[in-house]
């Protein structure tokens, strides 16, 4: 899949999250497999999902992208993962890597365990 698309997609599903459910202090995709760019994992973590349960955290999450990515975008999204903004991996990301303004790829990195073999990081802040 084009990145490029992607990206631009996470990019207007960051700015959904931020105004319904914000703010959002994690959002990025992690590639299922170095070699395999055509299967996602979305992670998201913000103040407004806390809240919810972890399912009604998915379905709130998957609704947005559904309205908001391109079809082709979020058929590649294999796995939508909500972590509460006090998680040890939230926290890991937002302290090594700062992303707000434009994407930040990230490879062959372990954050807090979570061995991340490629990532696109589209928000990552601190609360």
């Amino acid at each position: 899949m084009d990145q490029e698309l992607l990206v631009d997609g996470l990019k207007a599903l960051r700015q959904k999250l931020d105004q319904q459910y914000g703010p959002v202090l994690l959002l990025m995709s992690l590639a299922v497999d170095i070699g395999i760019e055509d299967w996602w994992k979305l992670v998201v973590s913000t103040k407004g999902l806390d809240q919810h349960s972890l399912a009604e955290a998915v379905h709130i999450v998957a609704d947005l992208m559904r309205e908001t990515l391109p079809k082709q975008v979020w058929r590649s999204i294999a796995r939508v993962n909500i972590l509460r903004t006090d998680d040890p991996f939230v926290k890991g990301m937002n302290s090594w890597y700062k992303a707000e303004d434009a994407p930040l790829m990230v490879q062959s990195a372990t954050i807090s365990g979570v061995e991340i073999p490629k990532a696109i990081v589209l928000q990552s802040k601190a609360a």
